[in-house]
């Protein structure tokens, strides 16, 4: 048999993990705090109504159209479709992730995708240039699947989304299916 675990007691200041509480400065509420802080920033969305986007011009980003759905978020929200916006107090390192499958109304088109980053302090936002990718499509009716990510920093009310441009030129694309998903960890 296994040694016998000690009991600890978080008003008992003489044994266990509190025993330098001596002034029993540390409370109950003072470890769930600090286990509620300890929790990470998280959300997800996955694209439940395929829309065409319009594409008005080559090598133009633009937001990827297309109904979202939150599946899970903790200091997210997620009221715009593909868009997740950071809502806690604490600046955060996020790794953000997209897989999805996409079509194109023609045919031979390369097409990029990329993570769109607003921060909020800025009042401006941007393509994650690292996040850049480009699928070519031979058949546009053929569903073809891609991922991309990106590591960000995040500050209150900053937000993600996915974006796609066309290569070649001005024809739509569809995200199919898809799912984007923020990961946060302490800054």
């Amino acid at each position: 048999m296994g040694a016998q675990k000690e009991k600890v007691e978080f008003n008992d200041n003489s044994t266990g993990a509190f025993k330098d509480n001596t002034t029993g400065d540390i409370t109950p509420e003072d470890i769930r705090d600090l286990t509620e802080s300890m929790q990470l920033s998280h959300g997800s969305i996955y694209f439940s109504t395929a829309i065409e986007t319009s594409i008005a011009a080559a090598d133009t980003f633009v937001k990827a159209a297309g109904t979202t759905t939150a599946e899970d978020v903790y200091r997210m929200t997620t009221a715009v479709a593909n868009r997740i916006v950071y809502t806690g107090t604490k600046d955060v390192h996020a790794e953000v992730t997209v897989t999805f499958s996409m079509t194109s109304a023609g045919n031979n088109k390369e097409i990029d995708f990329g993570i769109y980053h607003y921060d909020d302090s800025e009042a401006s936002g941007s393509v994650v240039t690292g996040s850049k990718i480009r699928r070519k499509v031979g058949t546009g009716a053929d569903l073809g699947a891609a991922a991309t990510s990106a590591s960000i920093n995040l500050e209150e009310n900053d937000y993600v989304e996915f974006w796609v441009a066309n290569h070649t030129d001005d024809t739509n694309v569809t995200i199919e299916l898809g799912r984007m998903h923020v990961q946060c960890a302490f800054a």
